[in-house]
């Protein structure tokens, strides 16, 4: 059988499967994130490789402004992270950092970095990272690097526009969870 045969049986056993109309919700089943410094070491393959995933974490009230921020923030230290890790002290092969505030199923924030690299990095990677983030809680990020992240989200924003993938996820947004959002 191939694909062009399959697709007719597909959509129609698809289309037969009942509708029912079910208010989607979300439960709160208590689970968390540990609090605290906690280093975690696990052993695999021979090769000497290292993973250092470093994840900040916490409770916070949600808000579309928070989890725009979080966003840029992301972004911003991704580019950093970069810059001063990989390219200047060459402790990394390549990495990022996101960064989210979520609604359900309760008020929460998370911020991780990964960052593949030699064992012999790992220490002075976190202390970097550590170092990076006090900076961050204490004066805030730059106005060029928000200027970068603005005008890259701009640019894909508009790309998003053109091929219909913005307005797809705001749809979803308001027919699933009844989200509306004002996105002008």
């Amino acid at each position: 059988m191939n694909g062009d045969s399959l697709k007719p049986l597909i959509e129609k056993y698809l289309g037969s499967l009942p509708v029912q109309h079910i208010t989607p919700a979300y439960k709160d089943n208590g689970l968390r994130m540990v609090s605290g410094n906690h280093f975690f070491k696990f052993y695999r393959g021979a090769d000497k490789k290292s993973l250092v995933l470093d994840i900040y974490h916490g409770k916070i009230d949600y808000s579309p402004d928070l989890a725009l921020r979080a966003n840029m923030l992301s972004q911003i230290m991704t580019i950093e992270l970069i810059k001063k890790i990989r390219e200047e002290k060459q402790w990394i092969y390549s990495g990022g950092v996101s960064a989210s505030v979520i609604e359900h199923p309760y008020g929460h924030y998370s911020l991780t970095a990964q960052m593949p690299c030699g064992p012999e990095n790992v220490q002075n990677i976190l202390t970097e990272l550590d170092n990076e983030v006090a900076g961050y809680l204490k004066d805030g990020v730059s106005k060029e690097d928000l200027d970068k992240v603005k005008k890259a989200m701009i640019e894909q924003y508009k790309e998003g526009v053109k091929s219909n993938g913005t307005w797809l996820q705001e749809l979803q947004q308001v027919y699933f969870w009844g989200i509306i959002k004002r996105i002008f």
